[in-house]
């Protein structure tokens, strides 16, 4: 039987006790929309980032109109409907019930957990654009990665090597970095997200010279189904 991760068993520890304590975490597609946005921010709070719902965003453990002031809230500014506006073409006119702002692995690795747990279906999105509309869909969770831009360069051995969490769009990367002496190919959108671009291969104009983008990965951090 697989084993979670460590970090993952506090979390599952919680669960179980806000059940034991009254404290409603489920999340059901029978439920009003009132008990699973009230569910979605209760679950919120074991997050780094929250829950993104249209109209609606969380605010210390509750919902609140989008547009509320959440103080010192790191994502008060937030909403679901700037997330939505970035997505392409038709793709826009798809509703999902929740977007999952996350800014941690271990974010995806609870979310993940979550919604496996209650049998929701969920896709994933970087944050940038999505032509076939893969990245998002209607009456589903979209776990959304748009807030995770951490990024780096080191030198090893005479190589440059470049780390980027899955939000960054190419053109955010390549604004950042034009002045270091190394190139990685590439598309030819820029509001693409990168953990999208990888994933589908990363075809663009230096192709047919370098290759694609995922055949210059060297490794990659993955968050399996089961949460690992």
């Amino acid at each position: 039987k697989r084993q979670l991760e460590p970090m993952l068993r506090p979390f599952l520890l919680a669960v179980a006790a806000a059940h034991a304590a009254g404290i409603d975490l489920t999340l059901d597609y029978d439920m009003s929309a009132e008990q699973r946005n009230a569910s979605l921010c209760r679950f919120a709070t074991h997050l780094d980032g929250t829950v993104l719902m249209p109209g609606l965003k969380c605010c210390g453990g509750a919902p609140v109109e989008s547009g509320a002031d959440c103080g010192s809230d790191v994502n008060g500014a937030l909403t679901y409907e700037a997330a939505q506006d970035t997505v392409a073409f038709d793709c826009k006119y798809k509703s999902p019930f929740a977007l999952f702002a996350m800014r941690t692995t271990r974010d995806v690795q609870r979310t993940i957990v979550f919604l496996r747990q209650y049998d929701i279906k969920f896709t994933t999105r970087s944050g940038g654009h999505s032509q076939s509309c893969a990245s998002t869909c209607d009456g589903c969770a979209v776990i959304h990665l748009y807030e995770m831009k951490n990024s780096t360069v080191y030198k090893s051995q005479g190589d440059t090597y470049l780390i980027l969490e899955p939000g960054n769009t190419i053109g955010e990367v390549f604004q950042a970095y034009k002045n270091v002496d190394f190139m990685v190919p590439h598309g030819t959108s820029a509001t693409i997200g990168f953990g999208g671009h990888v994933t589908g291969g990363g075809m663009g104009s230096l192709t047919r010279y370098f290759g694609f983008t995922s055949d210059r990965i060297m490794g990659v951090e993955i968050v399996l189904e089961d949460g690992r």
